[in-house]
Parts: C-alpha cells; structure tokens; sequence
C-alpha cells in the first residue's frame, strides 16, 4: 500500500505549486491535489454576498445583497433566519435551483447577482443611507409620499447647522458644576451636559445633525483635544455634522462653589454687620441709662431745696 501511494505520489508531483495538475490531462494516471495548492484554489475573499430577508439594524434593509465575513453570516443572519448566504457554486445553484427554492432561496433575485444585475452592497451601507432619508422625511416639511435626496438632505443639515451657529455665536453655551476653591472640578464636563443644554433651547431640526455625544468634542489650548473638561474656564469646542462640516461655539465652565460661596460670604458679611449695629445700639443705650437717671436725680434734688 505505502509503495502504490509512492508510485502515485511520484508521477503527480508537479514541478512547481501553481501547476499542481499539468500531468492530470496528458496522463490517465491519478493526480494528488497537496493542501497548500488546494487553498489556491479557493475564492482568496472572506466575505460572502448575503441575502437579507428582513431589516437588520446596522447591516442592510429587507432585500438587499451585503457582502458579510463568513462568520457573521452564517450564526447571526443565516443562523437566525434574517436572509441566507448566497451560495458561491453558480452552476450548482443554476442546475438546482428547485431545491434552493424549496429550501426558502430566492432564486430569482439570486440569479440577477449571478448574472451582474445587482451590486452587492458593504455592512451598513444601504442601512444607513435609508435611515438619513428617514430621518430627513421626517423633519422636511415635505410630503410623506416624496423621496428624499441625499443633496436634500445635505442642504437641510447645512441649513440646520448655519442657525446653530448663529444661535451659539450670539447665546454661547454656559455650564455650572460642583468645584473646590482653586477651580478644580469635582466631576467632569462631557459632551453630554452639552447636547442636553443644546435640547433645552428647543432648536429644530437639531436630531438631524446631531446624533451621537461623540460627535461634540473640547479643546484646551495645552492639551489639545479633550473628550472632558475638569477644571472651570472657557473652552473652545466643536460639532461635527456628518457630510456638512463642523460647527466651532465656545462652553464656558463655571465653579456653583464660588459663586455660593460669594454668596454666603456676602450674607454673613451683611448679616455681621447688622449684629454689630444692634449691638452697639444697646450698648449705648445701656451706657445713657445711669446718665440719665442720675441726672434725673440730681433734677429731683434741686427742685426739692428750693421748695424749702
């Protein structure tokens, strides 16, 4: 056994690995395919177009073709009936194409691949383009029915960004924290206190332009680009707006500690004050009090000698 194996192995050997089987068609003798020529032979992708069969948040809407990593598609689509891998075998799939319908394929849409009809699209692609379109649909003033387009849209968040400006320039952010006396904060600023004072000014059309905290970022003239403040004092900050630009305001950080506790220096201050007058005023009220009563007195006395 161990020589038929050396005898096959010796009339296949190729001369080089990228022609494993050159003697397979001149000779009727077998052909071994070594392993390391066999990966060669393979598709040098890891991505497999996928077939989506329902919305799948952050990968692609219901019907689209997305080029997914062999893994992901195979335990969280396909292994949790969101869509199915298209197969790579195309003549496989064309001679059986019966059996894949029954197995829930859908051939048709699957066949237009094959044929270069249909583009397969990246991991979020599709789902992100429908969701600004979504997103503008909704806060447009335009009719349900219409389609909005990305330049629409671009030209709405341009818009939305030129009134945020405006609105910072002239109102600039201020945000009060906890701080010891040496302005030392006893938190952090994040971007967060930032779209929260952004949402109480009630400005339209802000959720088009800013969807996430980490969109915001500050800037100190040291350090550079921060992601939180810790220390009171104004800051530059910036805004950026997906396909528009960025939008630059200043947030100025302020210590609630000083100012309360100016406050409470200028209540005892006052109310010291108070005391010492009051208490100076009794005093001398209590220091005329034998005054008059001996003047009183000596009034009594006078008056009585001359009576006699």
């Amino acid at each position: 056994m161990h020589s038929a194996f050396r005898s096959v192995f010796s009339t296949c050997m190729p001369s080089s690995p990228s022609v494993a089987c050159a003697s397979a068609s001149s000779t009727a003798s077998p052909c071994v395919v070594f392993l390391h020529s066999a990966k060669r032979f393979r598709h040098t992708s890891n991505l497999y177009p996928t077939y989506l069969a329902q919305d799948v948040k952050g990968v692609g809407k219901e019907g689209d073709i997305v080029l997914l990593r062999a893994g992901y598609a195979r335990n969280f689509i396909a292994g949790t009936g969101k869509g199915v891998m298209i197969p790579r075998d195309q003549r496989g799939f064309t001679r059986h194409q019966e059996v894949y319908r029954q197995l829930g394929f859908p051939v048709p849409t699957i066949l237009k691949y094959y044929q270069g009809d249909i583009e397969p699209k990246a991991k979020g692609e599709a789902w992100r383009s429908s969701q600004l379109d979504d997103a503008f649909a909704a806060d447009s003033s335009k009719s349900s029915s219409s389609n909005a387009s990305v330049a629409s849209l671009i030209a709405a968040r341009a818009e939305i960004a030129r009134t945020l400006r405006e609105s910072l320039t002239t109102n600039p952010i201020r945000l009060f924290s906890s701080a010891d006396p040496r302005g030392a904060l006893y938190g952090s600023v994040t971007p967060s206190n930032v779209v929260a004072e952004l949402e109480k000014r009630g400005i339209k059309g802000l959720p088009l332009v800013l969807k996430q905290h980490d969109q915001i970022a500050f800037y100190d003239g040291e350090l550079g680009k921060i992601r939180k403040v810790k220390q009171v004092g104004k800051y530059k900050a910036n805004m950026s707006v997906p396909m528009v630009g960025s939008v630059e305001f200043e947030v100025e950080v302020v210590g609630t500690s000083q100012v309360v506790k100016e406050q409470l220096l200028g209540g005892q201050q006052s109310e010291s004050k108070s005391l010492a007058e009051e208490v100076s005023v009794s005093v001398s009220e209590q220091a005329a009090a034998p005054v008059a009563a001996s003047a009183a007195a000596g009034e009594a006395v006078a008056s009585e000698s001359k009576q006699q």
